[in-house]
C-alpha cells in the first residue's frame, strides 16, 4: 500500500509538470482587478465601469479654490475640505463642483 502512494505522488507531479509546460506560468498568476473586482461577474460591465469611474473620482485630490494647492479631499457626501488652508465647502457628491456663490465668497475674502 505504501508503494502505491509513491506511484500516485509521482504521477500527480508528472501531470502538474506537463500542465506547466503547456500553459506556462498562467496558472500561478492572478488577474489584477480594480475596486470593482469585489462584484465579480455580477451587475454587468457598464455598471461596474461607471462604479469604477465614480470611486476613482471621489478618491482623487482636487485643487483648492482658495490656496490653489491639490489638497481638497472628500469628507462625506457633498462636503469637501482643504487639508492645507482648512476651507470647507459644499460641492458635488463625487467631485467638488463649485457654484457661483462659493466663488464669490472666496473672492470677497481676498
Amino acid at each position: 500500500m505504501h508503494a502505491i502512494g509513491k506511484i500516485f505522488k509521482y504521477n500527480s507531479c508528472k501531470i502538474h509538470l506537463s500542465l506547466k509546460k503547456r500553459w506556462g506560468n498562467k496558472m500561478s498568476k492572478k488577474k489584477k482587478v480594480s475596486s470593482t473586482g469585489r462584484f465579480g461577474s455580477r451587475y454587468g460591465v457598464k455598471v461596474r465601469d461607471s462604479m469604477k469611474e465614480i470611486e476613482e473620482a471621489k478618491r482623487e485630490e482636487y485643487e483648492c479654490p482658495r490656496c490653489n494647492h491639490e489638497q481638497v479631499e472628500r469628507e462625506s457626501t457633498g462636503i469637501w475640505a482643504c487639508g492645507r488652508c482648512g476651507l470647507k465647502f459644499a460641492g458635488g457628491a463625487y467631485k467638488p463642483q463649485l457654484g457661483k456663490k462659493i466663488k464669490r465668497v472666496i473672492e470677497e475674502e481676498e
